[in-house]
């Protein structure tokens, strides 16, 4: 291969994937150090001892950049992965706390009696029926709220908005679980419905 003005050797075959990797490291390396295209371009070729060109950086960077994105969306699945894990946990045992809460509480209660036929020390068992501690179920809630946006669940829903009177307005979107476009479209046409209705002349 012929040089061109001292610049390096320009490259006239495909890289292999050795230095493909090896290229794609270096252009990482430096962009995330803030360097231009054009720049890489120049360090790269001094580095490799050919001439490089600022389209050949361009095109790595893109394959770089899905690269990372890909790498990125993998992180944020694994963690979504983690943390359902953790409230799965967190809710089982919040359940469990929860029932035990329900269940009978026994007390005894010990004392001395004094004349008589029954004197003496004594122990009585009294039982006591609970409906449930709240706190528990207050932490299954969240737990389940927690889950819902963590799997954006909790998308904002569409609704007819109307005056004081019941006439139809116009759209506006709420926040809370999502509709389908069925259900939204059933509201749409009912709210028409009743528009149109109120629209209508009274008969005498």
């Amino acid at each position: 291969m012929a040089t061109q003005g001292g610049k390096g050797t320009k490259r006239g075959k495909k890289r292999t994937v050795k230095e493909r990797e090896r290229d794609l490291a270096f252009i990482a390396r430096h962009y995330l150090r803030g360097y231009s295209q054009n720049e890489i371009a120049v360090e790269l070729g001094k580095a490799t001892g050919t001439q490089v060109t600022r389209q050949q950086i361009c095109y790595d960077l893109k394959k770089l950049q899905e690269q990372w994105r890909e790498e990125q969306l993998e992180a944020i699945d694994e963690l979504k992965a983690r943390e359902l894990a953790k409230l799965d946990h967190m809710e089982a045992e919040a359940w469990a706390a929860w029932e035990r809460s329900k269940e009978q509480a026994e007390k005894t209660k010990k004392g001395r009696r004094t004349g008589g036929r029954n004197a003496g020390e004594y122990a009585e068992v009294q039982v006591e029926e609970r409906i449930g501690d709240p706190r528990y179920m207050d932490l299954v809630l969240k737990c389940v709220e927690k889950r819902t946006k963590l799997l954006g669940l909790d998308a904002p829903i569409k609704v007819a908005e109307t005056d004081e009177e019941g006439n139809f307005l116009g759209v506006v979107r709420m926040p809370g679980i999502a509709a389908t476009e069925e259900d939204w479209a059933a509201m749409v046409a009912q709210a028409e419905a009743r528009r149109k209705a109120q629209a209508k002349p009274t008969e005498h």
